[in-house]
């Protein structure tokens, strides 16, 4: 009995021993799989640190490039103002020296409208005088024909 007790026992632990081997396999093989899936991960990560530094890469190119741009556009644009100032004085200085222009044409305007306005009155001054010696004219005329 004790022997069957024992064979029993030792069918037992040969059974355990089996189905601990078979785990410890199974824990083998899944270890494994799981060095396999962290190389895997790893891998992958190396790719996903890769493009991150080429996307920062781009990313600062393309910042360079709008600040330089800004920059660009910034010195344009005050070289731009600068310009319109000096334009805007200038062109300032020459309304001005126009406005000084146009009241010197006025005055002189109105003196030749004031002489215009003496000489109509003497012209119609000379025209009366011309007829009254016309018609005095053309009385002694008439006298010397009739005598």
């Amino acid at each position: 009995f004790s022997l069957t007790l024992h064979q029993r026992e030792n069918e037992t632990l040969k059974d355990q021993c089996a189905m601990l081997g078979e785990m410890v396999t199974k824990l083998e093989t899944r270890n494994s799989s799981n060095e396999d899936v962290i190389e895997f991960l790893k891998s992958q990560l190396v790719k996903q640190l890769a493009q991150k530094g080429m996307v920062e890469d781009e990313l600062s190119m393309e910042v360079a490039h709008r600040d330089e741009t800004i920059s660009s556009l910034e010195k344009s644009s005050a070289l731009t103002r600068e310009q319109s100032t000096r334009k805007i004085r200038t062109l300032e200085a020459c309304n001005s020296c126009l406005e000084d222009k146009v009241e010197q044409l006025k005055a002189a305007n109105g003196s030749l409208e004031a002489r215009c306005v003496l000489i109509e009155e003497e012209k119609n001054v000379v025209e009366e005088e011309l007829k009254t010696e016309m018609e005095l004219f053309r009385i002694a005329n008439t006298l010397h024909d009739i005598i």
